[in-house]
């Protein structure tokens, strides 16, 4: 004789319905999730910042009146400045519920530099700085986010793979649109004012992104047509009274 177990009901598998189903749920598509999407974007947009930054600032500075030598260290400047900031921001970010105003701190100090350069391109030291801060402090928090965001090591793995390769092929057209921009305008105003457009959405994604909740995954796709699945057997009430009598 059969004896139903006590309890909750199992699946064949021997997991309850309940995990069964927040398992389905993390197999669902990031792409239907629009936090997922903001994360991308802004992580996107901060590693577009950085890459166009340290590929033209060199000659922008040089155009600008500094020695080659000067201009060439400005570079490694925003590089030395965001390599304690890679080690603080992240600690800071995880240790905070919402992140929001680590993101607008970023990308205010971005915005800032941006116009300074448009303005005082002469006080070039101060705004190396200010990217230095900038780009070493918004880089991190982006990667912290995909942890932040994430349920589960199952999504943060799948939210990193879909952030980084989107975000990264964003990323590689900065550097490319700001020096045809240069090419095209015979000057820097057209390229900084790109720049400074592009911090609209890496504000405004990077807010959403560092608001408190998780990335939910939307439903799986069906296996196929819901008219081509297969009707489930029909159970006869002889065949029930069978398996109870054994």
């Amino acid at each position: 004789m059969l004896v139903a177990s006590a309890g909750r009901p199992r699946t064949p598998t021997g997991t309850s319905p309940d995990a069964a189903t927040g398992a389905a749920a993390d197999q669902g598509s990031l792409l239907r999730s629009p936090l997922a999407w903001a994360v991308m974007v802004f992580m996107g947009m901060t590693s577009l910042m950085f890459y166009t930054l340290t590929a033209w600032l060199p000659e922008m500075m040089h155009d600008h009146g500094f020695t080659p030598a000067t201009a060439g260290m400005m570079n490694s400047v925003i590089i030395v400045i965001g390599i304690p900031l890679g080690f603080v921001v992240p600690v800071v970010a995880a240790r905070m519920r919402d992140q929001r105003p680590l993101v607008l701190g970023a990308v205010a100090l971005m915005a800032v530099g941006l116009v300074g350069l448009l303005l005082a391109p002469r006080a070039g030291w101060v705004w190396t700085a200010v990217f230095g801060v900038a780009t070493g402090s918004a880089f991190p928090i982006a990667l912290t986010l995909l942890s932040l965001r994430s349920p589960n090591a199952a999504v943060t793995a799948r939210l990193s793979g879909m952030a980084q390769s989107g975000g990264y092929l964003l990323a590689a057209s900065g550097p490319l649109t700001f020096g045809v921009l240069r090419s095209a305008t015979g000057g820097w105003e057209a390229s900084i004012w790109l720049l400074l457009l592009l911090v609209v959405p890496e504000l405004v994604c990077g807010l959403l992104a560092a608001r408190p909740g998780f990335v939910r995954p939307g439903p799986p796709a069906p296996d196929g047509p819901e008219e081509s699945r297969p009707e489930p057997a029909p159970v006869s009430a002889r065949s029930t009274e069978s398996d109870r009598a054994r």
